[in-house]
């Protein structure tokens, strides 16, 4: 009986695992040889696999599952709107990336975005995705709502993209069964990038936050979609986005110059300081506010990328004028984290006693939007059109109590 269980449950295995290889290598026609290589390098590293356990039942269950499934259907969600193309080679790109160089064929159709920050870009250039890995791990295989699901960006894709995971560790056997064009990463791009190149061509942007950064993803996705004169009208429309929020901050900027963004969760200790690692302090910056320095890191220009550590004690020292709290929840349990962090602020006897508490100048907001958890272009204008609504309020009460 325990034998006939064993057998049972590996063929269970089998049947999913080469359900879904076959799926894909049955579209090889579409695919260079040296993909349907890795696919059946797949396949026979199971086998092989299977060969060496002690029963042969592992062996057997492997290979009726391979017969089994060899004529069955593809098991991922259909998306009629995507299409793979045969590549043309007469109207080919050498794209330049982080981790190298990449030849880009036509445009592509379906596109694989591997993190939040990469879809920011690709939805400013008018791509829409075809599947998308998310900062994290969901247990549904599509976003089928994806205004519902995807925080911030959700609204703007047209699409139903396939769930490939987490940012850092995408599926990879769900990207192979997808099939994409083109692959578009960014955290993990530098360590999967051979892996990634096998499924499709890959471009890996640069990891960073702010406008720099982005505007440098903007130009990779662009060039491989032959959208560039469309990349200089994002980045002509931020600039102009910028420029009215620094008009209509600035009687802010003059009563309230100094401001400190910090990242908490409901535990409150540790506070991270977010002066120096945030799309949100860079935009503070170029519309005029101060940011709030700790002394042991003086220059914001020469600690780019750390997010300091401190105590609610230390916090107390600094002087800020405004308090801005990017919150966040460890276990992400939380739609509206700052709701929850708010809370225990106003609970919390030394922080309620900052002068900027008492004066009403503490502003809770989301850390996935106002943190690095995205960024781009939208995160950026998505930014700009709430400081005003959050920050006007406090000078105009200022204005009524005069």
């Amino acid at each position: 009986m325990g034998g006939l269980n064993s057998l049972v449950r590996e063929l269970g295995k089998s049947l999913l695992y080469f359900q879904r290889l076959f799926g894909a290598i049955k579209t090889s026609q579409q695919r260079s040889f040296s993909r349907r290589r890795f696919l059946l390098g797949l396949l026979t590293g199971l086998l092989i696999s299977a060969c060496r356990r002690q029963s042969g039942l592992y062996l057997l269950a492997s290979l009726t599952g391979v017969f089994l499934v060899a004529c069955q259907q593809g098991n991922l969600p259909q998306n009629s709107g995507f299409q793979s193309q045969e590549p043309s080679s007469n109207n080919c790109r050498l794209v330049k990336h982080d981790a190298g160089e990449t030849t880009v064929c036509d445009r592509p159709q379906k596109v694989a975005a591997l993190s939040p920050r990469a879809l920011d870009v690709m939805l400013s250039l008018g791509i829409q995705p075809a599947g998308y890995a998310e900062d994290t791990l969901f247990n549904f295989r599509q976003f089928d709502n994806p205004s519902e699901q995807i925080p911030y960006l959700g609204e703007r894709i047209t699409t139903q993209p396939i769930n490939l995971g987490d940012r850092d560790n995408p599926s990879l056997e769900t990207l192979v069964l997808l099939r994409p064009d083109l692959i578009v990463a960014v955290e993990n791009g530098h360590a999967l990038y051979e892996q990634l190149s096998k499924i499709a061509p890959t471009l890996v942007l640069e990891n960073g936050v702010g406008k720099e950064f982005w505007q440098r993803h903007l130009q990779v996705v662009a060039q491989a979609f032959d959208r560039e004169e469309q990349a200089k009208q994002v980045i002509a429309k931020h600039q102009q986005q910028l420029a009215k929020a620094r008009d209509r901050l600035a009687p802010v900027v003059a009563t309230y110059p100094r401001v400190l963004p910090i990242a908490l969760t409901p535990q409150i200790e540790p506070i991270s300081v977010y002066s120096y690692n945030s799309d949100a302090a860079e935009l503070l910056e170029a519309i005029g506010f101060q940011l709030v320095l700790l002394e042991q890191y003086p220059h914001r220009e020469q600690h780019q990328g750390i997010s300091p550590k401190i105590s609610v004690e230390a916090l107390s020292q600094l002087d800020a004028d405004i308090i801005i709290v990017l919150a966040w929840d460890h276990n992400n349990n939380l739609d509206h984290p700052q709701e929850a962090v708010k809370q225990r602020w106003e609970q919390h006897p030394i922080l309620q006693n900052l002068p900027a508490s008492r004066e009403g100048r503490v502003y809770f907001v989301n850390s996935d939007l106002w943190g690095s958890n995205i960024g781009g272009p939208i995160t950026d204008e998505l930014i700009l059109e709430r400081l005003p609504r959050l920050l006007l309020p406090a000078v105009e009460g200022a204005t009524k109590s005069q």
